[in-house]
């Protein structure tokens, strides 16, 4: 029954003949997306190390903050990938309205439940960070101090930092992966890295500093920018440009066309590129 479901879509059909085609089309698409991760990840690899310029005491609770926040932000990367895909099948559908309502959709829900997020973490910041130390810990109360002080700066930027997450994974599931890279190394690294640098050493804000940096980098991907560079603005879901646009529409009937079915009582489509009189049968 199994091999009776999934025959027609020969899954294995000359698995062993490689397609080369295929091959370079998935390469094209997954090594921006690589380098943009890198590009994120190495951006919270690199506060980890000012932190630990700081001292142990902004060290622990570094780990222990970036440990709450990415627990909670596994909620914002489940709504990201379901994004991806539903937009990728209103593309493939050439469904202009299941594009606007799933990038619509899932840019609200991010935001309502970035603020929901937001709000756990602010009121309940002490308690959290202290169920990461023992009990008996003489440097807990410094800790907690210290990362009572990131979590408010991370209760900030969560609103930010979901939705860039979200817009940068609507972006490839219209299979426009350059422009996230892009954004992602120019907001991370050119913007996000010196900021964080900036204000937690030269303007002397310390941890909150440095974290208040990598909101910077982590809040510009969802700006507006300008046409062609960015996804667009906030809450304004990111679609292709026009040539994908039309492409998803489909090819549209002339106004001549549309006035000649119409005379001989034929049904408009998109399909017909001639009109002619409908044979009659007696």
């Amino acid at each position: 029954m199994t091999g009776d479901t999934y025959r027609p879509h020969q899954l294995f059909l000359r698995l062993w003949r490689p397609d080369w085609s295929a091959f370079a089309q998935v390469f094209r698409l997954g090594l921006p997306i690589s380098a943009a991760l890198l590009a994120e990840i190495g951006l919270f690899s690199a506060t980890t190390v000012m932190l630990g310029w700081l001292g142990t005491i902004a060290l622990a609770a570094h780990g222990i903050a970036i440990s709450i926040i990415s627990l909670v932000f596994m909620v914002y990367l489940g709504l990201a990938s379901a994004a991806t895909v539903r937009v990728g099948r209103a593309l493939g559908r050439k469904d202009r309205d299941g594009l606007d309502r799933a990038g619509k959709t899932v840019l609200v829900m991010t935001a309502m439940l970035a603020t929901c997020g937001a709000g756990l973490i602010w009121f309940l910041a002490p308690h959290l960070v202290r169920l990461f130390l023992a009990e008996d810990e003489p440097a807990a109360d410094a800790i907690v101090a210290a990362g009572v002080g990131l979590l408010a700066v991370a209760a900030v930027f969560q609103i930010v930092d979901a939705l860039q997450a979200v817009s940068l994974s609507l972006l490839r599931g219209l299979q426009d992966t350059a422009r996230p890279m892009l954004i992602a190394v120019v907001s991370y690294w050119i913007v996000g890295v010196p900021t964080a640098y900036l204000m937690g050493f030269v303007f002397g804000l310390g941890g909150p500093g440095v974290w208040a940096g990598l909101a910077v980098g982590l809040a510009l991907p969802p700006l507006p920018a300008p046409r062609g560079v960015g996804p667009g603005p906030p809450l304004i879901p990111p679609f292709p440009g026009p040539e994908i646009l039309r492409a998803a529409r489909g090819p549209q009937p002339s106004a001549a066309l549309i006035a000649c079915q119409e005379a001989f009582g034929v049904r408009s489509s998109v399909s017909k590129s001639t009109c002619t009189r409908p044979k009659r049968f007696s």
